[in-house]
């Protein structure tokens, strides 16, 4: 109890211009926007990585991207979009690969920290397991905002900040910048193996039968991926295909190579992209969307 009334408690936090206050700007869109409407769902990479205004032009909807950091964990993504689903929606779920391993699916406590410190309804979508982690969250907020500890992951910089997104949720700024090299995460290998979380496709199917009951429609996409690391991983991802395939219940669009990109067209991380590299992942998107919704 003394974890939560420190949320509750704690003024909002003093600063509404860092990157992950653009979630209060994705939530209001999600609340105003009409349906029907298009709703991605994931992380980073959809945040640095979709044109969401080609989107809506070609399908002629709204596009919300709710995309922010793969650290929220695909549990909190869900919750957020849930209650604001309507009949005629289609919610578009990309995650990452590592989303569906270990703790990720329940987020990252100084990720969680900083999203509860700007917005504390956030505490309110929270199930059993993130609550039995508020005093490690709490004390994240404690060392940031009382013990003036540096928050590494609040994020401020050009690229990386509220006013960075666009109307749609899209993070734009860095489009016509330099490339950053080497990009953050150029060495990883996916464990899916070894570390993968039972609970997430249950979860997604449940998500999927709450949207139905709506009337909403689930789509689910594979993230984009640098080649260099793909190409490393590309054992593991069979394995999730192979799990996806056999229990998931929401409509598979496309195959991870789909949006296998190659090295030169991400930003500073392993899935940020570039505007070529965005421009390309957008348009095969568009591409099997369309396939998917035209009658045979």
């Amino acid at each position: 109890m003394a974890a939560v009334a420190v949320f509750l408690i704690s003024p909002p936090g003093p600063n509404q211009a860092n990157f992950f206050a653009a979630i209060l700007d994705k939530q209001r869109m999600l609340r105003e926007m009409p349906s029907p409407r298009i709703i991605l769902v994931g992380g980073s990479s959809l945040a640095f990585g979709m044109d969401s205004e080609l989107i809506s032009k070609t399908f002629n909807r709204p596009v919300v991207n709710m995309g922010l950091h793969a650290g929220m964990g695909l549990n909190l993504m869900l919750a957020q979009v849930r209650p604001n689903l309507r009949a005629g929606d289609m919610i578009v779920l990309v995650p990452e690969y590592e989303l569906f391993c270990g703790g990720y699916f329940d987020g990252d406590d100084s990720v969680l920290a900083n999203i509860l410190e700007i917005d504390r309804k956030t505490l309110f979508l929270l199930d059993a397991n993130q609550l039995s982690r508020l005093p490690w969250i709490a004390k994240y907020l404690i060392q940031y905002r009382y013990l003036r500890q540096a928050n590494a992951r609040q994020f401020e910089s050009e690229f990386y900040g509220r006013a960075a997104f666009n109307a749609n949720g899209d993070a734009t700024r860095h489009l016509d910048q330099k490339p950053v090299r080497p990009v953050t995460g150029g060495d990883y290998i996916l464990t899916y193996e070894q570390t993968k979380n039972l609970a997430v496709i249950p979860a997604l199917n449940e998500f999927q039968r709450d949207a139905a009951a709506k009337g909403a429609r689930v789509l689910f996409f594979y993230p984009n991926a640098m080649a260099s690391v793909y190409d490393q991983s590309t054992p593991e991802i069979q394995k999730l295909v192979d799990d996806l395939r056999a229990h998931l219940e929401i409509p598979i669009l496309g195959a991870p190579q789909d949006f296998r990109l190659d090295d030169p067209n991400f930003f500073d991380t392993t899935y940020h992209l570039t505007r070529a590299g965005r421009d390309i992942r957008t348009q095969r998107f568009i591409g099997l969307l369309q396939a998917h919704l035209t009658p045979r």
